[in-house]
């Protein structure tokens, strides 16, 4: 596994401005553990054969007969996970906010519809690893 910061213990540290190449298997761009009040902010992750990944989910994602909308936005939850992974699949470093965005967004679907846990959860625990937040 590559890894590409990891910090244990401590705190109060600051990534401001980062960029990070990764090769998406079994990689992680930020591992933090036992440590508290980090700031990240303006970081950019290019993953390298995650298109693949982000091209499968989206046609599950198309494939799901749903039509729960976000209340937040009055959009259908599954036109703004496919408009938020199409975005992924097209830029060459997406900000690690866009994938954490992607997990909230997948996140509150499943509130909404819990049926679709099943089919949602594998996308959320992928992108986790993505971002190093698993």
């Amino acid at each position: 596994m590559h890894k590409a910061v990891v910090v244990k213990g401590g705190g109060r540290n600051t990534f401001t401005s980062v960029s990070i190449d990764m090769d998406g298997k079994d990689s992680v761009a930020f591992e933090m553990e036992d440590t508290f009040d980090n700031e990240v902010k303006d970081i950019k992750i290019s993953i390298k054969d995650s298109t693949e990944q982000f091209e499968k989910m989206k046609a599950v994602i198309q494939n799901i007969q749903d039509s729960s909308v976000n209340p937040e936005t009055g959009n259908s939850y599954k036109s703004e996970v496919l408009s938020r992974v199409s975005i992924l699949i097209n830029s060459e470093q997406a900000p690690a906010t866009s994938i954490t965005g992607l997990m909230g967004l997948l996140s509150s679907w499943i509130t909404i519809q819990s049926a679709l846990k099943p089919i949602l959860d594998p996308y959320i625990v992928s992108l986790a690893q993505l971002s190093g937040v698993a």
